[in-house]
């Protein structure tokens, strides 16, 4: 690793991830949907470059990443490349160009896309990063 390659793990808490400004719930008090247990990450594993972050989402139901990389939308200005999981389509690995405020940026756009999602599942997954990635934008965002 040279002086400028970064690795670090950040440790999600249950109490971290059920907090409700994290964890997103659709509907109702009497008629609701959150994210499984299974489609929350335990903890992330990020690495920076001089030109790229990655993020590794771990998850306890230990699926394996899909054999593509593709690209999480359409937008050329920050390409944001995924692996999704294998048969549940959450998110497994995301990499992005370095840029100012990358992490937030990244956010964002999972938020934006999450609706356009073709399962429930995914949707909410993409809307439980957004919201990790928001809240720990500090400890993700490459020195």
């Amino acid at each position: 690793m040279t002086k400028n390659q970064m690795t670090k793990n950040v440790f999600l808490p249950e109490d971290f991830l059920f907090s409700e400004d994290v964890l997103p719930v659709q509907g109702d008090p009497t008629s609701y949907t959150w994210v499984s247990p299974y489609d929350m990450p335990d903890w992330v594993k990020m690495s920076s470059s001089d030109k790229e972050l990655s993020l590794v989402f771990q998850y306890r139901d230990r699926e394996v990443a899909g054999p593509e990389e593709t690209a999480l939308d359409e937008s050329t200005e920050l390409p944001i490349h995924v692996t999704r999981g294998q048969y549940s389509g959450k998110l497994m690995t995301l990499r992005v160009p370095l840029a100012k405020d990358v992490v937030s940026m990244v956010a964002e756009r999972l938020k934006l896309v999450a609706p356009h999602q073709k399962r429930k599942n995914q949707e909410l997954n993409f809307l439980l990063l957004s919201n990790i990635l928001r809240k720990k934008q500090d400890e993700f965002q490459p020195v």
